[in-house]
C-alpha cells in the first residue's frame, strides 16, 4: 500500500476555501525527509536537512531551526545574496585570475565587465587565486588550473523560493515576500554528485539541504511548479509510512 499524508498539513477543506492541492511538498525535519505528495500518496521521497531544532552559533549566522508552516513555491533560480560571502555572486559565474591585483580573484558582471571579487574563506581570510585551484582540485581530485566558473555559492546552482500566501490565492503579491530560508543544494555537495562520490547532507542555518541528484528528480517531476504548496512540519511530527499520514508527539 502507498504511504500517505493527510493533505496540507492536515487543515481541513473548509479552512483552505474547499480548495486543498492535489499536489504537494512536504518536509519533516526530524526525519530529514522530504515528499512529493499527489493526491495524498507519496511519489517521490528524499534525503533532506534542515536546522538544528535549537539554535546553535556559528557566523557568519547561527544554524536556526527551519520554521514550520504551509508555504507556497514561487521560483526555481540561482541564489546571491550579500549576507554570505562566497555568495555574492550566482552560481556558473565567470572568473578569472585578476588582471591588477597579484593572487586575486576577478568575475565577469553582466555588463561584460571584469570586477574583483573579494571573498573570505572558512577561516575568514580573503580566498586568493590559488586558494580557490587548490579548493576545486581537492574537490574533484584533478589538476585543471584556474577555475572558469564560480563553484562556492552557498546555495549551489539553483534554490527553490517560496513566501506565506497570506490571502491564500497562490500569488506572491506586494505584501508577501520570499521566506529567507529556501530549499537548495550546497557546494560541497555539489563536487560529491559530479564524483560520484557519497553525498553528505549536513545541517543548515534554517534551510532545506537536498542532494543534488534529489533536487533533480523533484523537478523533472515538477514537484517544485510556482504556484505548488510546500509544508513545513514541526520537529515533533513524524511521517508515519503505513497509510496513516503523520503523527505528532
Amino acid at each position: 500500500m502507498e504511504d500517505s499524508v493527510t493533505p496540507d498539513n492536515g487543515q481541513s477543506a473548509k479552512s483552505r476555501d474547499d480548495n486543498v492541492e492535489r499536489e504537494q511538498v512536504h518536509f519533516y525535519p526530524g526525519d530529514d525527509l522530504l515528499l512529493y505528495v499527489v493526491d495524498g500518496k507519496v511519489q517521490l521521497r528524499a534525503d533532506a536537512m534542515g536546522g538544528p531544532p535549537v539554535r546553535e552559533p556559528d557566523k557568519p549566522m547561527d544554524y536556526e531551526p527551519t520554521h514550520a508552516g504551509v508555504f507556497v513555491i514561487d521560483a526555481i533560480a540561482p541564489y546571491a545574496t550579500k549576507t554570505w560571502p562566497r555568495s555574492k555572486i550566482p552560481w556558473g559565474t565567470p572568473i578569472r585570475e585578476s588582471r591588477k591585483r597579484a593572487g586575486g580573484i576577478e568575475y565577469q558582471a553582466p555588463s561584460g565587465m571584469w570586477r574583483p571579487l573579494v571573498v573570505e574563506d572558512e577561516k575568514g581570510f580573503e580566498m586568493t587565486a590559488s586558494g580557490l585551484i587548490g579548493r576545486y582540485e581537492r574537490w574533484h581530485h584533478l589538476t585543471i588550473g584556474f577555475p572558469k566558473t564560480w563553484f562556492l555559492n552557498d546555495f549551489g546552482p539553483k534554490a527553490i523560493r517560496y513566501y506565506r500566501d497570506v490571502n491564500r490565492n497562490h500569488k506572491r503579491d506586494p505584501n508577501e515576500p520570499f521566506e529567507g530560508e529556501m530549499l537548495h543544494t550546497t557546494p560541497k555537495n555539489e563536487a560529491q554528485s559530479e564524483e560520484n562520490e557519497e553525498v553528505v547532507l549536513e545541517q543548515s542555518h534554517g534551510c532545506i539541504h537536498v542532494k543534488p541528484v534529489d533536487r533533480d528528480k523533484f523537478i523533472d517531476a515538477g514537484a517544485f511548479r510556482k504556484g505548488m504548496t510546500l509544508v513545513i512540519h514541526r520537529y515533533d511530527e513524524e511521517f508515519k509510512a503505513d497509510g496513516g499520514g503523520r503523527r505528532s508527539e
